[in-house]
C-alpha cells in the first residue's frame, strides 16, 4: 500500500512541481495527473503464477490536495482555470501482465479503468470528457 502526495496552492499553477515528470511510475499507467495537487491512496499487488510470468494490479484512488486548485495533466498543465466542485478526481484499475518468452525476448499485455469522480461533472466549467476511459496496450521487447 502507497500513499503519494504532492502539495497545491491557493494560487493556480504554485503548488509543487514534479520537474521531470514519471506519471505511470507513481500514479497509474493511463498518466492522467501529475505529480501537482494531488493525492494519491493505491493498493500494488505483484505475483509470479508461473515461472516465465509476472503480474500486476494496481488500484488508485485520487483526490485533489487542496479544493482551491485544479488538478494538473501529466505535461504540468491544469485542466481547467476555474477551481471549484468535489476534490474527488476518480479510480484507476490497472492490470499487467508480461510474459518472457526467452531470455531476450517479452511480451507486455495491459489494460486499465478510470472510473471519472465527481470532480469532473462539478467543477464550474466542466472539462470536456467527463466519462470513463479504457485504455489497452501490448509491447513486444527484444533485448540483442
Amino acid at each position: 500500500m502507497y500513499y503519494d502526495w504532492a502539495s497545491g496552492d491557493d494560487t493556480i499553477g504554485n503548488g509543487f512541481n514534479q520537474l521531470f515528470p514519471l506519471g505511470h511510475k507513481y500514479l497509474g499507467y493511463m498518466d492522467f495527473f501529475a505529480r501537482t495537487n494531488i493525492e494519491d491512496f493505491n493498493v500494488l499487488l505483484e505475483m509470479n503464477p508461473a515461472e516465465k510470468w509476472k503480474c500486476n494490479v494496481w488500484w488508485h484512488v485520487f483526490n485533489l490536495q487542496n479544493g482551491n486548485d485544479v488538478p494538473y495533466r501529466i505535461n504540468g498543465l491544469p485542466y481547467t482555470n476555474t477551481p471549484g466542485g468535489s476534490q474527488y478526481l476518480g479510480q484507476e484499475l490497472d492490470f499487467l501482465a508480461i510474459w518472457n518468452q526467452t531470455a531476450r525476448m517479452s511480451w507486455l499485455f495491459g489494460y486499465s479503468h478510470f472510473f471519472t469522480g465527481a470532480w469532473f461533472s462539478t467543477n464550474p466549467p466542466p472539462p470536456p470528457f467527463d466519462g470513463d476511459a479504457d485504455f489497452v496496450y501490448v509491447q513486444w521487447q527484444l533485448n540483442f
